[in-house]
């Protein structure tokens, strides 16, 4: 496999993810060490489908329609 120069798809995602992290909500609220841990647990639930990313305006898996009212 050729070397691109450009970012994977996971690496798009995960910085697109980091920067929906860095608001001034969290980046006021935590000290360095902690903004850190938050940022990658924010991360691993995105990857997880776990959070719903304000800028995909999509649902996760496990809160999709099928079963609710």
């Amino acid at each position: 496999m050729q070397e691109t120069g450009r970012p994977s798809g996971i690496e798009q995602l995960v910085e697109r993810w980091r920067t929906d992290f860095r608001r001034p909500e969290n980046t006021n609220f935590y000290n360095e060490i902690d903004y850190k841990k938050a940022e990658r647990k924010y991360i691993k639930l995105c990857l997880d489908g776990r959070v719903e990313n304000s800028t995909d305006g999509e649902r996760p898996s496990s809160m999709s329609r099928e079963g609710h009212a």
